[in-house]
């Protein structure tokens, strides 16, 4: 017949014997008989009955056995699916004793002399005392024992996948399906976070402050998260339950909030004060893009959300702050960009010229980046943005907020081959159901170093950077590439490109030579990469792993 089998589990104290345990409340004890004369081996199985009391569910759904650990030479502990224990003899092969150890699955069991721990599907971690087994065993008292009592208990961020503690069972550490590992002392009752990580695809990242000290990151797991860059640990956490974070982004100023501490620990972001007792600037404001169609607006420094508000239909895809701040630029799959007040979040203007191809990337000008042919005039606007879309098509505009001015300045749309390369959706975030998904995202940035061009690189004739003129209408120049971009960034001296793949490749490009080095220590498609302010350091992000980059120019 066949069994589907849960785990398996040698019995430490006899070499030839192991347990079975699986669906349907079976558990199989095996026995290795070897014949040293014939030199042949028969692998024998005994099925015990299992008592009706230990399968039995509240509903009309199965129980199924999921964990095993021996405890010593006598006696065997399984783990069920609705959280019973039994307790078995390994002499006849019979269940002892049972009794109800958690209200969801039991994951995991560890035994140790006369204790054992056991981990649930949600979170729970018991700490049990289990010394009288032994005399029970010889009283043989099968009946169920309702009052038995767990001596130390925690609950953990998510459910317990693995865990690993010395032989007395008062040291450990545990890991969670929310992707933290926790340190764990149960003389003490302490339990310690040691390691956070995304459970999800990283769509996101930031440096937001000059120093290059913290890293944010979103997932489509729902979170946005603050991390020390040298100490690579988490300091703060946003969570949105059932939601995909698609995007963040900084605002280009302080916000006026008072520093204070992100947690209880001071040296995790510190009250900045200079020698003369003036306080230095806070961290800058954040916002979010969601995949049901929201934008929140979060102050890190204060550790709260300030501002929530729902200007999409479907999911953003893209968000950046305006040069100055004071606006939001968001885009969605619909193709739809929103203008959002950063202050109140009421809408300003809706453009829809892309209307029906996802929004793939916003990019917003440095201050004082402008046109030759806008002349005196253009020098006195905000400044210029760009938004592109998965059609390949680039649409470059010109604002002037307190005028309520946004022009359309340039439509660039580059020839594109009707096959997708990719077969997948894996291009686009979260929620992304069109006809673009197989196509790698359209991505533009502003030079840095030649005033009046953007880089562009998406899905066209050919794989490459190409260079485009808006002063002049053409691209003046193109860099081949070996592979389809999924993500690029420009470093902020101008003098660097960051390209990163879904074949694991990143490739660092001089700007000005276009000789690169190529680097393949990623263990994932690259999804997102970026520079750091102060141009020493590079991110790149491959599914649910981040990795830091020493860059030298």
């Amino acid at each position: 017949n066949k069994f589907i089998c849960s785990e398996e589990c040698w019995d430490p104290f006899t070499a030839n014997e192991l347990v079975s345990v699986g669906a349907d409340g079976q558990v199989l004890f095996w026995l290795l008989d070897e014949d040293m004369e014939a030199g042949q081996c028969q692998l024998k199985v005994h099925c015990p009955d299992v008592p009706a009391a230990v399968i039995s569910t509240k509903g009309s759904g199965r129980c199924d056995f999921t964990c095993s650990v021996y405890i010593n030479r006598r006696i065997l502990l399984v783990g069920t699916s609705s959280g019973v224990i039994s307790a078995w003899s390994t002499a006849d092969n019979s269940c002892i004793i049972h009794w109800q150890a958690d209200s969801s699955e039991i994951v995991l069991l560890r035994a140790g002399k006369n204790d054992i721990v056991s981990g649930s599907c949600r979170g729970t971690l018991k700490h049990w005392s289990i010394g009288w087994l032994d005399s029970l065993l010889d009283s043989i008292d099968k009946r169920s024992l309702h009052q038995v009592s767990a001596s130390s208990e925690i609950t953990l961020d998510g459910g317990v996948i693995s865990a690993s503690f010395d032989a007395e069972l008062n040291l450990g550490v545990v890991g969670t399906t929310s992707g933290t590992i926790w340190y764990i002392n149960w003389p003490e009752n302490l339990y310690i976070r040691l390691v956070s990580s995304h459970t999800d695809q990283v769509q996101s990242m930031c440096v937001p402050s000059l120093n290059g000290k913290y890293i944010a990151s979103c997932s489509s797991d729902g979170s946005l998260r603050v991390w020390l860059t040298k100490e690579r640990e988490q300091t703060l956490q946003f969570q949105v339950l059932g939601k995909a974070c698609n995007c963040i982004a900084f605002s280009p100023t302080s916000s006026a909030a008072p520093s204070t501490e992100l947690s209880s620990n001071p040296s995790l972001i510190e009250d900045e004060y200079s020698q003369n007792g003036s306080r230095g600037e806070a961290l800058p404001l954040c916002a979010a893009g969601y995949s049901d169609g929201s934008l929140r607006l979060f102050d890190i420094t204060r550790q709260e959300m300030i501002l929530k508000l729902i200007p999409h239909a479907s999911s953003v895809q893209s968000v950046k702050f305006s040069a100055k701040g004071q606006m939001l630029l968001s885009g969605d799959l619909d193709g739809i960009i929103i203008v959002s007040s950063a202050a109140t979040g009421i809408t300003v203007r809706r453009i829809s010229d892309h209307h029906a191809a996802p929004i793939t990337d916003i990019q917003v000008a440095a201050s004082g980046w402008h046109l030759k042919s806008q002349g005196e005039q253009g020098s006195g606007l905000e400044g210029l943005w760009l938004a592109a879309s998965a059609d390949s098509r680039i649409s470059i505009w010109s604002t002037d907020w307190r005028r309520d001015r946004c022009d359309l300045v340039d439509w660039l749309t580059f020839p594109t081959p009707t096959d997708p390369p990719y077969q997948d959706e894996w291009c686009f975030r979260h929620g992304d159901k069109t006809s673009f998904a197989g196509f790698p995202p359209t991505l533009a940035r502003f030079s840095l170093l030649e005033p009046g061009v953007i880089l562009y690189t998406g899905f066209s004739l050919t794989k490459s950077l190409q260079f485009y003129n808006l002063d002049q209408k053409q691209v003046v120049r193109s860099v081949p590439l070996s592979h389809w971009i999924t993500s690029f960034d420009v470093s902020p001296c101008g003098e660097a490109v960051l390209l990163g793949c879904r074949e694991r490749i990143l490739r660092l490009l001089d700007y000005k030579t276009g000789s690169f080095q190529d680097y393949s220590q990623s263990c994932d498609p690259i999804r997102s990469v970026i520079f750091s302010l102060s141009d020493d350091f590079a991110i790149s992000s491959g599914f649910s792993e981040m990795a830091i980059w020493t860059v030298s120019l």
